[in-house]
Protein backbone atom coordinates (compact mmCIF):
# COMPACT_ATOMS: atom_id res chain seq x y z
CA UNK A 1 0.00 0.00 0.00
CA UNK A 2 1.44 3.55 -0.94
CA UNK A 3 1.19 6.34 0.96
CA UNK A 4 1.18 9.75 0.74
CA UNK A 5 4.36 11.96 -0.74
CA UNK A 6 6.06 8.00 -0.68
CA UNK A 7 9.22 8.57 -3.37
CA UNK A 8 9.10 5.36 -4.83
CA UNK A 9 11.80 5.88 -7.22
CA UNK A 10 14.22 8.21 -8.44
CA UNK A 11 17.06 8.30 -10.99
CA UNK A 12 20.83 7.22 -10.49
CA UNK A 13 23.27 10.04 -11.22
CA UNK A 14 24.42 7.07 -13.76
CA UNK A 15 21.27 7.07 -15.55
CA UNK A 16 21.07 10.66 -15.04
CA UNK A 17 24.27 11.41 -17.01
CA UNK A 18 23.57 8.59 -19.93
CA UNK A 19 19.78 9.58 -20.46
CA UNK A 20 19.28 10.37 -23.73
CA UNK A 21 17.84 13.81 -22.89
CA UNK A 22 20.95 14.71 -21.20
CA UNK A 23 23.02 14.23 -24.45
CA UNK A 24 20.09 16.40 -25.90
CA UNK A 25 21.10 19.38 -23.39
CA UNK A 26 24.92 18.85 -24.15
CA UNK A 27 24.47 19.36 -27.54
CA UNK A 28 22.02 22.12 -26.62
CA UNK A 29 24.98 23.79 -24.82
CA UNK A 30 27.41 22.81 -27.77
CA UNK A 31 25.80 24.32 -31.03
CA UNK A 32 23.52 26.77 -29.84
CA UNK A 33 25.09 27.96 -26.40
CA UNK A 34 22.10 26.91 -24.74
CA UNK A 35 22.51 26.01 -21.17
CA UNK A 36 19.54 25.11 -18.73
CA UNK A 37 19.62 24.20 -14.87
CA UNK A 38 17.08 21.71 -14.43
CA UNK A 39 13.69 20.40 -16.76
CA UNK A 40 11.85 22.62 -15.82
CA UNK A 41 14.05 25.17 -17.70
CA UNK A 42 14.12 23.35 -20.21
CA UNK A 43 10.62 22.61 -20.94
CA UNK A 44 9.49 26.44 -20.36
CA UNK A 45 12.27 26.83 -23.32
CA UNK A 46 10.17 24.23 -25.74
CA UNK A 47 6.76 26.52 -24.90
CA UNK A 48 8.29 29.72 -25.51
CA UNK A 49 10.11 29.78 -28.23
CA UNK A 50 8.79 26.80 -30.45
CA UNK A 51 10.45 27.94 -33.18
CA UNK A 52 13.79 27.24 -32.11
CA UNK A 53 12.89 24.51 -30.21
CA UNK A 54 11.80 22.45 -32.97
CA UNK A 55 14.16 23.41 -35.35
CA UNK A 56 16.83 22.32 -32.85
CA UNK A 57 14.81 18.83 -33.52
CA UNK A 58 15.10 18.21 -37.27
CA UNK A 59 18.68 19.33 -36.45
CA UNK A 60 19.53 16.72 -33.61
CA UNK A 61 17.69 13.92 -35.23
CA UNK A 62 19.82 14.93 -38.62
CA UNK A 63 15.93 14.69 -40.73
CA UNK A 64 16.09 14.90 -44.16
CA UNK A 65 14.27 16.46 -47.14
CA UNK A 66 14.75 16.89 -50.49
CA UNK A 67 13.20 20.34 -50.67
CA UNK A 68 13.69 23.09 -48.06
CA UNK A 69 11.06 23.79 -46.15
CA UNK A 70 10.04 27.99 -46.29
CA UNK A 71 9.92 27.97 -42.33
CA UNK A 72 9.16 26.24 -38.84
CA UNK A 73 6.29 27.25 -37.89
CA UNK A 74 4.34 29.37 -40.55
CA UNK A 75 0.11 29.71 -39.50
CA UNK A 76 -0.04 29.77 -36.18
CA UNK A 77 -3.84 30.00 -35.52
CA UNK A 78 -5.06 26.82 -34.08
CA UNK A 79 -6.95 24.76 -35.69
CA UNK A 80 -4.37 25.10 -39.44
CA UNK A 81 -1.13 25.28 -37.88
CA UNK A 82 1.47 24.91 -40.18
CA UNK A 83 5.24 23.44 -39.53
CA UNK A 84 7.93 23.30 -41.87
CA UNK A 85 6.22 23.92 -44.85
CA UNK A 86 7.83 22.74 -47.75
CA UNK A 87 9.59 20.18 -46.30
CA UNK A 88 9.41 16.97 -48.10
CA UNK A 89 9.76 13.89 -46.09
CA UNK A 90 8.97 9.95 -45.60
CA UNK A 91 8.04 8.47 -42.33
CA UNK A 92 8.80 4.79 -43.30
CA UNK A 93 11.87 5.87 -45.04
CA UNK A 94 12.85 7.63 -41.92
CA UNK A 95 12.07 4.28 -39.74
CA UNK A 96 14.45 2.16 -42.37
CA UNK A 97 17.04 4.47 -42.35
CA UNK A 98 17.64 3.02 -38.75
CA UNK A 99 17.69 -0.47 -40.63
CA UNK A 100 21.20 -2.01 -38.68
CA UNK A 101 21.70 -4.84 -41.03
CA UNK A 102 22.68 -8.37 -39.72
CA UNK A 103 20.60 -7.57 -36.33
CA UNK A 104 16.81 -8.76 -35.34
CA UNK A 105 13.91 -5.96 -35.68
CA UNK A 106 11.05 -8.30 -34.93
CA UNK A 107 10.53 -10.56 -32.67
CA UNK A 108 7.27 -12.18 -32.77
CA UNK A 109 5.05 -15.02 -31.50
CA UNK A 110 1.34 -16.18 -30.82
CA UNK A 111 -1.04 -18.65 -29.99
CA UNK A 112 -0.14 -19.91 -32.85
CA UNK A 113 2.97 -19.60 -33.99
CA UNK A 114 6.54 -20.76 -32.47
CA UNK A 115 8.72 -17.68 -32.04
CA UNK A 116 9.89 -15.97 -35.32
CA UNK A 117 12.59 -13.68 -35.61
CA UNK A 118 12.92 -10.78 -38.81
CA UNK A 119 16.00 -8.79 -39.08
CA UNK A 120 16.37 -5.58 -40.23
CA UNK A 121 17.34 -6.60 -43.66
CA UNK A 122 14.02 -8.64 -43.95
CA UNK A 123 12.31 -6.23 -42.41
CA UNK A 124 13.67 -3.48 -44.73
CA UNK A 125 13.47 -6.07 -48.25
CA UNK A 126 9.59 -7.13 -47.60
CA UNK A 127 8.47 -3.64 -47.47
CA UNK A 128 10.11 -2.69 -50.89
CA UNK A 129 8.77 -5.82 -52.03
CA UNK A 130 5.20 -5.05 -50.85
CA UNK A 131 5.02 -1.45 -51.37
CA UNK A 132 6.17 -2.39 -55.18
CA UNK A 133 3.43 -4.69 -55.69
CA UNK A 134 1.25 -2.15 -54.53
CA UNK A 135 2.25 0.09 -56.84
CA UNK A 136 1.60 -2.42 -59.32
CA UNK A 137 -2.35 -2.44 -58.15
CA UNK A 138 -3.10 1.04 -58.56
CA UNK A 139 -2.48 2.61 -55.23
CA UNK A 140 -1.27 5.57 -54.97
CA UNK A 141 -0.38 8.58 -52.56
CA UNK A 142 -3.07 9.76 -50.67
CA UNK A 143 -5.23 6.40 -51.39
CA UNK A 144 -6.78 4.95 -48.27
CA UNK A 145 -5.40 1.26 -46.95
CA UNK A 146 -6.71 -0.36 -44.29
CA UNK A 147 -5.88 -3.56 -41.90
CA UNK A 148 -7.70 -6.13 -40.23
CA UNK A 149 -5.04 -8.07 -39.25
CA UNK A 150 -3.53 -8.95 -35.37
CA UNK A 151 -0.21 -7.94 -34.23
CA UNK A 152 2.22 -9.72 -37.11
CA UNK A 153 5.41 -9.01 -38.28
CA UNK A 154 3.62 -9.02 -41.91
CA UNK A 155 1.26 -6.21 -40.02
CA UNK A 156 4.22 -4.06 -39.64
CA UNK A 157 5.41 -5.03 -43.11
CA UNK A 158 2.21 -3.74 -44.50
CA UNK A 159 2.32 -0.33 -42.73
CA UNK A 160 5.54 0.58 -43.67
CA UNK A 161 5.05 -0.25 -46.96
CA UNK A 162 1.77 1.25 -47.05
CA UNK A 163 3.12 4.80 -45.68
CA UNK A 164 6.42 4.52 -47.72
CA UNK A 165 4.37 5.28 -50.96
CA UNK A 166 2.49 7.76 -49.25
CA UNK A 167 -0.79 5.88 -49.10
CA UNK A 168 -2.95 6.50 -45.49
CA UNK A 169 -2.75 3.54 -42.97
CA UNK A 170 -5.66 2.71 -40.68
CA UNK A 171 -6.31 -0.49 -38.46
CA UNK A 172 -8.53 -2.43 -36.50
CA UNK A 173 -7.65 -5.72 -34.66
CA UNK A 174 -9.39 -9.22 -36.23
CA UNK A 175 -10.99 -9.37 -32.94
CA UNK A 176 -13.74 -6.03 -33.85
CA UNK A 177 -16.72 -6.91 -35.06
CA UNK A 178 -17.55 -6.05 -38.84
CA UNK A 179 -19.95 -3.30 -37.33
CA UNK A 180 -17.16 -1.56 -35.35
CA UNK A 181 -14.53 -1.93 -38.35
CA UNK A 182 -16.94 -0.46 -40.89
CA UNK A 183 -17.95 2.27 -38.40
CA UNK A 184 -14.40 3.38 -39.11
CA UNK A 185 -13.79 2.05 -42.37
CA UNK A 186 -16.41 3.46 -44.18
CA UNK A 187 -15.86 6.81 -43.48
CA UNK A 188 -12.27 6.57 -45.02
CA UNK A 189 -13.37 4.71 -48.25
CA UNK A 190 -10.27 2.70 -48.62
CA UNK A 191 -9.12 0.78 -52.06
CA UNK A 192 -7.57 -2.08 -50.56
CA UNK A 193 -7.39 -4.30 -47.42
CA UNK A 194 -5.25 -6.14 -45.54
CA UNK A 195 -6.82 -9.39 -43.62
CA UNK A 196 -6.53 -12.35 -41.86
CA UNK A 197 -9.27 -15.93 -42.14
CA UNK A 198 -8.67 -16.00 -38.17
CA UNK A 199 -6.82 -16.06 -35.06
CA UNK A 200 -6.58 -17.69 -32.15
CA UNK A 201 -7.00 -15.64 -28.14
CA UNK A 202 -6.76 -18.21 -24.88
CA UNK A 203 -6.81 -21.11 -26.65
CA UNK A 204 -10.08 -20.85 -28.89
CA UNK A 205 -10.36 -20.72 -32.90
CA UNK A 206 -12.11 -17.30 -34.24
CA UNK A 207 -13.11 -17.48 -38.08
CA UNK A 208 -13.48 -14.11 -39.48
CA UNK A 209 -14.33 -14.94 -42.61
CA UNK A 210 -17.82 -14.43 -42.56
CA UNK A 211 -16.52 -10.81 -40.94
CA UNK A 212 -14.21 -10.33 -43.82
CA UNK A 213 -16.96 -10.94 -46.67
CA UNK A 214 -19.52 -8.67 -44.54
CA UNK A 215 -16.26 -6.04 -44.95
CA UNK A 216 -16.10 -6.41 -48.34
CA UNK A 217 -19.50 -6.30 -49.76
CA UNK A 218 -19.57 -2.95 -46.93
CA UNK A 219 -16.62 -1.41 -48.89
CA UNK A 220 -17.66 -1.02 -52.68
CA UNK A 221 -14.33 1.45 -52.95
CA UNK A 222 -12.20 -1.62 -52.54
CA UNK A 223 -10.04 -2.93 -55.76
CA UNK A 224 -7.85 -5.33 -53.81
CA UNK A 225 -7.67 -7.75 -51.22
CA UNK A 226 -4.81 -8.96 -49.93
CA UNK A 227 -5.54 -12.34 -47.80
CA UNK A 228 -3.40 -13.62 -45.70
CA UNK A 229 -4.22 -17.30 -43.80
CA UNK A 230 -2.93 -17.23 -40.34
CA UNK A 231 -5.94 -19.28 -38.68
CA UNK A 232 -5.59 -21.90 -41.46
CA UNK A 233 -3.11 -22.10 -43.68
CA UNK A 234 -5.09 -23.55 -46.66
CA UNK A 235 -7.77 -21.35 -46.39
CA UNK A 236 -9.14 -20.05 -49.49
CA UNK A 237 -9.49 -16.77 -50.85
CA UNK A 238 -12.31 -14.20 -50.37
CA UNK A 239 -14.87 -14.24 -53.36
CA UNK A 240 -13.59 -10.36 -54.83
CA UNK A 241 -12.30 -10.13 -57.64
CA UNK A 242 -9.13 -8.39 -56.19
CA UNK A 243 -8.22 -11.00 -53.89
CA UNK A 244 -4.34 -12.05 -54.02
CA UNK A 245 -2.61 -13.73 -50.83
CA UNK A 246 -0.20 -12.51 -49.24
CA UNK A 247 2.19 -14.83 -50.55
CA UNK A 248 1.68 -13.84 -54.13
CA UNK A 249 3.07 -10.58 -53.43
CA UNK A 250 5.91 -10.88 -51.25
CA UNK A 251 6.82 -14.03 -53.38
CA UNK A 252 8.27 -11.33 -56.02
CA UNK A 253 12.57 -10.16 -56.27
CA UNK A 254 13.19 -7.33 -54.56
CA UNK A 255 13.73 -4.35 -56.29
CA UNK A 256 16.82 -3.14 -53.93
CA UNK A 257 17.56 -0.14 -52.08
CA UNK A 258 19.08 1.61 -55.17
CA UNK A 259 16.03 1.00 -57.24
CA UNK A 260 13.24 1.91 -54.61
CA UNK A 261 11.93 4.89 -54.20
CA UNK A 262 9.99 6.44 -51.27
CA UNK A 263 6.80 8.59 -51.76
CA UNK A 264 8.64 12.52 -50.97
CA UNK A 265 5.69 13.71 -49.23
CA UNK A 266 4.71 16.91 -47.21
CA UNK A 267 5.49 17.33 -43.98
CA UNK A 268 1.67 17.44 -43.67
CA UNK A 269 0.68 14.49 -45.53
CA UNK A 270 -1.59 12.00 -43.87
CA UNK A 271 0.17 9.51 -42.14
CA UNK A 272 -2.57 7.19 -40.85
CA UNK A 273 -5.66 7.44 -39.70
CA UNK A 274 -6.84 6.37 -35.94
CA UNK A 275 -10.33 6.87 -34.48
CA UNK A 276 -11.58 7.36 -31.42
CA UNK A 277 -13.55 4.99 -28.79
CA UNK A 278 -17.03 5.65 -29.95
CA UNK A 279 -18.69 6.14 -26.95
CA UNK A 280 -20.96 8.97 -28.49
CA UNK A 281 -21.67 8.39 -31.81
CA UNK A 282 -19.50 7.10 -34.33
CA UNK A 283 -16.05 7.05 -33.83
CA UNK A 284 -13.83 9.78 -35.17
CA UNK A 285 -11.26 9.89 -37.47
CA UNK A 286 -8.04 11.15 -36.39
CA UNK A 287 -6.00 11.83 -38.87
CA UNK A 288 -2.00 12.56 -38.32
CA UNK A 289 0.91 13.59 -40.90
CA UNK A 290 4.23 11.93 -41.81
CA UNK A 291 6.21 14.55 -40.31
CA UNK A 292 4.03 15.39 -36.97
CA UNK A 293 4.08 11.67 -36.29
CA UNK A 294 7.89 11.57 -37.04
CA UNK A 295 9.04 14.40 -35.45
CA UNK A 296 7.25 14.06 -31.94
CA UNK A 297 8.14 10.51 -32.36
CA UNK A 298 11.39 10.66 -32.26
CA UNK A 299 10.93 13.34 -29.73
CA UNK A 300 8.80 10.83 -27.56
CA UNK A 301 10.86 7.54 -27.84
CA UNK A 302 14.45 9.11 -27.56
CA UNK A 303 13.46 11.69 -24.67
CA UNK A 304 10.37 10.27 -22.71
CA UNK A 305 11.00 6.96 -22.98
CA UNK A 306 14.75 6.78 -23.27
CA UNK A 307 15.35 4.25 -26.14
CA UNK A 308 18.02 3.47 -28.21
CA UNK A 309 19.69 1.18 -30.21
CA UNK A 310 20.50 -1.43 -27.74
CA UNK A 311 16.47 -1.55 -26.25
CA UNK A 312 14.18 -3.80 -26.73
CA UNK A 313 10.33 -2.77 -26.44
CA UNK A 314 7.66 -5.27 -25.53
CA UNK A 315 4.10 -3.50 -25.72
CA UNK A 316 1.48 -5.57 -25.11
CA UNK A 317 -1.08 -4.26 -27.44
CA UNK A 318 -3.73 -4.33 -30.46
CA UNK A 319 -3.37 -3.25 -33.88
CA UNK A 320 -6.42 -1.38 -32.80
CA UNK A 321 -5.26 1.30 -30.46
CA UNK A 322 -2.24 3.85 -30.87
CA UNK A 323 -0.40 1.72 -28.77
CA UNK A 324 0.52 -0.51 -31.33
CA UNK A 325 1.81 2.54 -34.06
CA UNK A 326 3.76 3.54 -30.63
CA UNK A 327 5.45 0.64 -30.70
CA UNK A 328 6.24 0.63 -34.05
CA UNK A 329 7.84 4.04 -33.54
CA UNK A 330 10.34 2.59 -31.13
CA UNK A 331 12.07 1.34 -34.67
CA UNK A 332 12.94 4.92 -34.98
CA UNK A 333 15.78 4.82 -32.21
CA UNK A 334 17.13 1.37 -34.53
CA UNK A 335 15.61 -0.68 -30.91
CA UNK A 336 14.03 -3.74 -31.41
CA UNK A 337 10.60 -4.67 -30.60
CA UNK A 338 8.35 -7.95 -29.34
CA UNK A 339 4.79 -8.74 -30.60
CA UNK A 340 2.47 -10.66 -29.28
CA UNK A 341 -0.73 -11.85 -30.56
CA UNK A 342 -2.88 -14.08 -27.96
CA UNK A 343 -4.31 -13.78 -24.32
CA UNK A 344 -2.07 -11.93 -21.92
CA UNK A 345 -3.46 -14.43 -18.76
CA UNK A 346 -4.00 -17.81 -20.77
CA UNK A 347 -2.42 -20.63 -20.44
CA UNK A 348 -0.35 -19.22 -17.93
CA UNK A 349 -1.27 -15.90 -16.17
CA UNK A 350 2.51 -14.80 -16.67
CA UNK A 351 2.70 -15.51 -20.27
CA UNK A 352 3.87 -11.65 -20.27
CA UNK A 353 6.17 -11.47 -18.17
CA UNK A 354 8.00 -15.05 -19.92
CA UNK A 355 7.62 -13.21 -22.47
CA UNK A 356 9.99 -10.22 -21.65
CA UNK A 357 12.09 -12.39 -19.79
CA UNK A 358 12.92 -14.87 -22.89
CA UNK A 359 13.58 -11.84 -24.92
CA UNK A 360 15.89 -9.59 -22.70
CA UNK A 361 13.43 -6.66 -22.79
CA UNK A 362 14.68 -3.85 -21.57
CA UNK A 363 11.31 -2.12 -21.73
CA UNK A 364 7.69 -3.13 -21.36
CA UNK A 365 4.07 -1.71 -22.12
CA UNK A 366 1.33 -3.22 -19.94
CA UNK A 367 -2.37 -1.43 -19.04
CA UNK A 368 -3.00 -0.72 -15.30
CA UNK A 369 -6.06 -2.87 -15.65
CA UNK A 370 -3.10 -5.68 -16.31
CA UNK A 371 -1.00 -4.87 -12.99
CA UNK A 372 -4.35 -4.82 -10.55
CA UNK A 373 -4.88 -8.61 -12.00
CA UNK A 374 -1.48 -9.46 -11.38
CA UNK A 375 -2.05 -8.17 -7.82
CA UNK A 376 -5.50 -9.22 -7.56
CA UNK A 377 -3.62 -13.23 -8.13
CA UNK A 378 -0.70 -13.27 -6.35
CA UNK A 379 1.77 -13.10 -8.82
CA UNK A 380 5.39 -11.88 -8.65
CA UNK A 381 6.87 -11.74 -11.51
CA UNK A 382 10.55 -11.19 -9.88
CA UNK A 383 10.29 -14.68 -7.89
CA UNK A 384 9.21 -16.24 -11.54
CA UNK A 385 10.87 -15.03 -14.24
CA UNK A 386 14.70 -13.49 -15.07
CA UNK A 387 13.34 -9.93 -14.92
CA UNK A 388 17.31 -8.43 -15.17
CA UNK A 389 17.16 -6.99 -18.74
CA UNK A 390 14.13 -4.63 -17.65
CA UNK A 391 14.68 -0.76 -16.99
CA UNK A 392 11.62 0.52 -17.81
CA UNK A 393 7.70 0.02 -17.94
CA UNK A 394 5.44 1.87 -20.06
CA UNK A 395 1.72 2.10 -18.80
CA UNK A 396 -1.57 3.51 -20.49
CA UNK A 397 -4.83 2.86 -21.16
CA UNK A 398 -6.14 4.21 -17.83
CA UNK A 399 -4.85 6.00 -14.83
CA UNK A 400 -2.48 4.56 -12.72
CA UNK A 401 -3.19 4.31 -8.73
CA UNK A 402 -0.49 4.74 -6.18
CA UNK A 403 -1.27 1.14 -4.93
CA UNK A 404 -0.48 0.18 -8.83
CA UNK A 405 3.08 2.24 -9.02
CA UNK A 406 4.01 0.85 -5.64
CA UNK A 407 3.24 -2.95 -7.03
CA UNK A 408 5.89 -2.65 -9.37
CA UNK A 409 8.21 -1.82 -7.53
CA UNK A 410 7.72 -4.66 -4.77
CA UNK A 411 6.75 -7.03 -7.57
CA UNK A 412 8.90 -6.28 -10.68
CA UNK A 413 12.05 -4.15 -9.71
CA UNK A 414 13.17 -1.86 -7.03
CA UNK A 415 14.92 0.38 -9.38
CA UNK A 416 12.31 0.17 -12.13
CA UNK A 417 11.64 3.09 -13.61
CA UNK A 418 7.64 3.09 -14.39
CA UNK A 419 5.79 5.74 -16.38
CA UNK A 420 1.94 6.36 -16.50
CA UNK A 421 0.79 7.75 -19.87
CA UNK A 422 -2.63 9.11 -21.48
CA UNK A 423 -3.97 10.86 -24.42
CA UNK A 424 -1.88 9.25 -27.19
CA UNK A 425 -4.88 8.65 -29.34
CA UNK A 426 -4.69 12.03 -29.92
CA UNK A 427 -1.28 13.52 -30.00
CA UNK A 428 -0.10 10.37 -31.49
CA UNK A 429 2.88 10.70 -28.47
Amino acid sequence: MATEGQLLWQPSEAFCDQAQITRYTRWLEKQHGLRFDSYQALWQWSVDDLDAFWQSLWDYFELKSTTPYQQVLGNRSMPGARWFAGASINYAQTLLSKARPGVTAIRASSELRELTETSWDELTSQVRILATQMRALGVQAGDRVVSYMPSLPETVVAMLATTSIGAVWSSCSPDFGSKSALDRFQQIEPVLIFAVDGYRYGGRDFSRREEVDTLLAALPTLNNVIYLPYLNERAALPDHSGARYWRQLLDQPDPGQAHFNFAEVAFDHPLWIVFSSGTTGLPKAIVHGHGGVLIEALKSVHFHLNLSARSHVFFYTSTGWIVWLGLVNTLLTGASITLYDGNPLQPDPTILWQIAARDRATFIGVSPPFVQLMNDRKIVPSELCDLSSLEGMFVTGSPMTPDHMAWCYENIREDLWVGSNSGGTDIAS
